[in-house]
């Protein structure tokens, strides 16, 4: 199948465009005030193996880190036992990580039974900063 140069930038804005759409979603349903008014998150969207397909307009420092995250996953659960309706949280900094607090979310998505792609969101605020959880262990 060959795809003229018109097709193509409709496909190519239409995943951009739910890249967006993930991101003003999770600001609109955040509680944390960083998510919900700053907007300090990322979304993406790679393929079944990774690769970054569209990602939305996010903060620079988070530009790429999800297609990390997603190979790390695969490296760790193989495809095949991944089943509609999974998400995988993690905050393992090795995979693409930024800050030790903040959590990523990888969904992969099914296409007639097959996995076609995976949908990531990066920079879920812990609920306790580093900063309270060191003075918690302290006893304070």
């Amino acid at each position: 199948m060959t795809l003229g140069p018109a097709q193509l930038e409709v496909i190519r804005q239409a995943t951009l465009a739910v890249a967006e759409e993930m991101k003003f979603d999770l600001m609109r349903t955040a509680r944390s005030p960083v998510l919900r008014e700053a907007g300090d998150l990322s979304c993406a969207l790679t393929d079944a193996a990774g690769r970054t397909v569209a990602q939305g307009h996010d903060i620079p420092m988070h530009l790429g880190v999800l297609s990390f995250t997603v190979r790390r996953l695969l490296e760790t659960v193989p495809p095949e036992r991944l089943v509609p309706g999974d998400v995988y949280f993690t905050n393992l900094p090795a995979c693409g990580g930024n800050h030790l607090p903040d959590v990523k979310a990888v969904r992969p998505v099914f296409i007639d039974g097959f996995l076609a792609a995976f949908a990531s969101a990066a920079r879920f605020p812990a609920a306790t900063s580093p900063s309270r959880a060191r003075s918690t262990r302290k006893g304070s």
